[in-house]
């Protein structure tokens, strides 16, 4: 598969207490070598919308089962920095989930766009796959990074996914038979993977940010369609 870094833009950030949650802590414990090195207020938790099903700025989407696949295979990968691969990233992705958000709150979620007709292609694609998908991810950093005080104080805002799709396709108006966005569409025998998550500038996608840190997190959010963790069982993660 050919790698791909879809950037992901973001409006605001939320992320103010260094504390973090007693499962969060656990979590971040299983995934570390020598957990006993490391006390709670050295480890800082983030959620963020890394992706979602709708059409960005580069006039492409990820379907809804790229998207599956996508939060499926980004569990255990890291966070890094504007897609450099080889150094060591800053962070490590320990859960994911998919979240239905109607077109309303949506548009309210990632705020001005330059397209006047954002709700009708909002529309298209809730009326394709049954709602307006957001993958949502957790992962942990080290308190110290400089990183995080730059994610603290709202400098970094964006999130970018790197990922390789099996096939595009490109889909068409019926009436007109002009191209209307390319979609990132899983095969037969084989899926798309997310390779990272990177804190990045603005870029292809509408509304994507980081948007709680482990203090702010709602544990009874309604996430619904898929959620998996490292440390647990499977959920369904297929049509």
């Amino acid at each position: 598969m050919k790698r791909r870094d879809k950037v992901l833009s973001s409006d605001f950030l939320k992320a103010k207490a260094v504390k973090i949650t007693d499962p969060e802590w656990e979590k971040g414990q299983a995934m570390m070598l020598d957990p006993s090195a490391f006390q709670k207020e050295d480890i800082k938790v983030y959620e963020g919308h890394i992706a979602h099903n709708f059409i960005d700025r580069d006039k492409e989407r990820f379907s809804l089962p790229v998207l599956k696949s996508l939060a499926k295979t980004l569990v255990g990968k890291s966070l890094l920095t504007g897609h450099n691969w080889g150094p060591p990233g800053d962070g490590r992705f320990f859960e994911t989930s998919l979240e239905k958000m109607t077109m309303e709150d949506t548009l309210v979620f990632i705020g001005p766009t330059p397209l006047k007709k954002m709700q009708n292609i909002l529309a298209g694609i809730q009326a394709k796959e049954g709602s307006i998908y957001w993958l949502k991810a957790k992962w942990y950093m080290l308190a110290e990074d400089p990183a995080v005080k730059k994610i603290d104080a709202g400098i970094t805002k964006d999130l970018s996914v790197g990922f390789g799709a099996p096939m595009l396709s490109e889909v068409k108006d019926a009436d007109s038979d002009k191209s209307q966005y390319i979609e990132y569409q899983n095969t037969k025998d084989r899926e798309a993977e997310a390779y990272e998550a990177s804190l990045v500038f603005l870029g292809s996608q509408y509304g994507a940010r980081i948007t709680k840190d482990a203090n702010n997190l709602n544990q009874n959010e309604d996430n619904e369609m898929l959620k998996i963790t490292l440390f647990g069982k499977s959920f369904e993660l297929t049509e």
